[in-house]
């Protein structure tokens, strides 16, 4: 090949990661140039080290006047805009005397996940289909090069434009760089623990992270500690706010975030090394919107808990849900996943509340296709008696009740089909409350009898169905706290047995 194009966008290009530096007013839009200039220049010299003899270059990102002719290799042709229309946009200067054309820098298409994926325009078009395939400014540019004789023989972006590469080109594909993964992890004085928690993270096979610690207004010394990583590792972004609760440190974070995928990490917990790259890997092979594993619990140092089953499973929408509801297979706690980032368009957690994780699973569940699990322990959950969800036990069983309560009406009017589902999931977390109340010596607590009528009247609806699925002992609290509450007695000990 004597002759090569090469049309060059800034989005896939190596160290670009954020869409509002891309355009002159961009912070470092200059930096993201260089970057671009340093790239193209890069390819040229392997071309013409390779036999090439000529080589056309054309911008073809936003205006397309992002290349300084200046500092272009000289041995190379320049398409300028020089302020005019470009009648082929992305591909001017492309004609039938090329012997291939390259497209450098590139992104995936609108409604992926890759690093500020777009199709044509930034936001202006969600969508283009030919043929009846879904295309992105690859495979569109593919098709003008198509009518010039002229092949597409290489391209270069982020990971997940490599696999529309595969889709739309067939080409050899460049990994600029991986997907980014923003990692949330929310503080509260749990300076004992932190730097623990933080290095799990930092230590990660998977490397391009996104790691924003917000300091929840500790008295501690763990916003010295987030400084202190912060001036260690680059990808550490820290934040100091007065004292809001879990819930409003993630909220805050979800704001900041840049990265395609988002993770959580609780403060006092740790993660495997491989943790991140495994979940990254499960939803780029299933092409998943959540991806999950196990987690062990250590108490005291001990681990306590492991996954007997390593089987993996696919679930769709439904099963999510179903398993959601259940608390069985996927659990209502955030921080053993891995999210797409689109799912949280318009989810956040609910302030004030002990248990925000469940209403904003359900929120995130309902919004998938397919969810994948792997059931191996790289998640250490560490049971302390002094954290959050070990006190303030009457809060407690509040924000848990109220929370599946919310649930229970979402799934209801959500997922019709699966209400005998959804009343008994209802029937055993009241079941679960309610036991806990009895263990505390309060079985008559005032926030189980104000939502006695919405239990009573979803047991006695499903009783025959409940009552066939239940264990016995379950069996025996349920009839039980339908005679409790219904006449105000004590008819459950600690010990379970019934009494008059």
């Amino acid at each position: 090949m004597k002759k090569i194009y090469i049309s060059a966008d800034i989005e896939g290009i190596w160290g670009n990661s954020n869409s509002a530096n891309t355009s002159k007013n961009g912070y470092l839009y200059s930096e993201y140039c260089t970057n671009m200039m340093n790239e193209v220049n890069l390819v040229i010299d392997l071309l013409f080290q390779n036999g090439v003899e000529e080589v056309v270059v054309n911008d073809s990102h936003g205006n397309m006047d992002n290349l300084l002719p200046s500092k272009l290799d000289p041995r190379a042709a320049f398409v300028s805009a020089n302020g005019a229309y470009k009648e082929f946009g992305m591909m001017e200067g492309l004609d039938d005397s090329f012997d291939g054309a390259l497209f450098i820098g590139y992104h995936s298409r609108c409604n992926s996940s890759g690093v500020m994926a777009h199709t044509i325009w930034g936001t202006m078009v969600r969508k283009i289909v030919v043929d009846g395939k879904e295309l992105g400014e690859s495979g569109i540019n593919r098709l003008l090069a198509n009518e010039f004789g002229v092949p597409v023989i290489l391209a270069s972006g982020d990971s997940e434009y490599g696999k529309q590469v595969e889709e739309e080109l067939g080409c050899v594909f460049v990994e600029t760089k991986k997907t980014l993964i923003s990692v949330i992890v929310p503080i509260y004085n749990t300076e004992k623990y932190l730097a623990r928690c933080i290095e799990s993270i930092l230590c990660q096979t998977y490397t391009n992270l996104e790691i924003i610690l917000v300091d929840d207004g500790s008295t501690d010394k763990s916003g010295d500690i987030c400084d202190f990583y912060a001036r260690k590792d680059n990808r550490v972004k820290v934040v100091h706010k007065e004292n809001g609760g879990a819930a409003a440190a993630r909220n805050f974070a979800l704001n900041m975030v840049t990265g395609q995928y988002i993770g959580f990490v609780d403060s006092d917990d740790t993660v495997e090394k491989d943790f991140f790259e495994l979940l990254y890997d499960l939803i780029c092979q299933y092409d998943a919107d959540i991806s999950m594993v196990a987690y062990r619990e250590i108490e005291m140092g001990e681990k306590i808990a492991k996954p007997k089953d390593k089987s993996l499973i696919v679930m769709n929408q439904k099963q999510a849900v179903k398993e959601l509801l259940f608390d069985r297979k996927i659990q209502n706690y955030v921080w053993n996943k891995l999210y797409k980032r689109k799912l949280f368009q318009g989810v956040y957690f609910p302030i004030g509340v002990i248990y925000e994780d469940i209403s904003v699973m359900y929120d995130l569940i309902r919004k998938i296709e397919k969810l994948v699990y792997l059931p191996e322990s790289k998640y250490n959950y560490y049971i302390r008696k002094d954290s959050i969800v070990n006190t303030n036990s009457h809060q407690k069983r509040v924000d848990e009740l109220d929370s599946v309560i919310k649930r229970y009406k979402d799934a209801k009017r959500d997922f019709p089909e699966l209400e005998q589902e959804n009343a008994y999931a209802l029937v055993m977390w009241m079941i679960r409350v309610y036991s806990y109340t009895v263990k505390e010596n309060d079985p008559n607590d005032t926030f189980i009898k104000e939502q006695y009528e919405l239990f009573q009247s979803e047991s006695q609806k499903y009783l025959c169905y409940i009552l066939t699925n239940l264990k016995p002992f379950k069996r025996m609290i349920l009839l039980a706290m339908l005679w409790d509450l219904e006449k105000g007695k004590e008819v459950v000990r600690m010990d379970g047995e019934l009494h008059e």
